[in-house]
This record gives structure tokens, sequence and C-alpha cells, in this order.
């Protein structure tokens, strides 16, 4: 995936990391995110759909790609949330 973020080219604006493949998926955690973040893919990146681990990591995205203008976000089915039940 590291070779992912040190890509370049000028073209790309538009950017789906793997939200939903049929064989695998593969959810960004925080490090991650702030890897990506810094890559020069990021830097340029205006339409971005990604996974996450965690709801938190949008804000530190949003806050770190300078030219995002819109962001699709799939974050995990996370175990610690537990449905309100009426008992």
């Amino acid at each position: 995936m590291m070779i992912l973020f040190q890509l370049k080219s000028s073209s790309i604006r538009r950017l789906r990391l793997n939200p939903y493949t049929r064989h695998t998926s593969f959810d960004f955690d925080d490090a991650l995110c702030a890897t990506f973040a810094r890559s020069p893919l990021a830097l340029q990146c205006e339409v971005l759909e990604i996974r996450l681990i965690s709801p938190e990591s949008v804000v530190n995205l949003i806050n770190s790609i300078p030219n995002l203008r819109a962001m699709t976000v799939h974050v995990r089915d996370d175990m610690r949330v537990q449905p309100h039940r009426n008992n």
C-alpha cells in the first residue's frame, strides 16, 4: 500500500481507495490516513472515496487534504457500538 502513496500524476484528481471489492476490503486506520494525507496523491486529490476504521479519521482527512471538495466515507462496522435496546 505504501507504494501507492509515492505515485505522482498531475492528472489524477479522483481516488477510490478500495471501498469495496469482490475479494477483499482494506480499511484505513488513523496512521495510514495520516500517511496518505501527506502523499503526493492526497495533495492533488479533489474527490475521495475511502474505507475507514475510525470515524474520527474523517476530520483529519478533511483538514489535511487541501484540494478536497467531495468525500465518500465507508466506516467499518464497530463491534464496540451496541444498539440501544428498550427492556
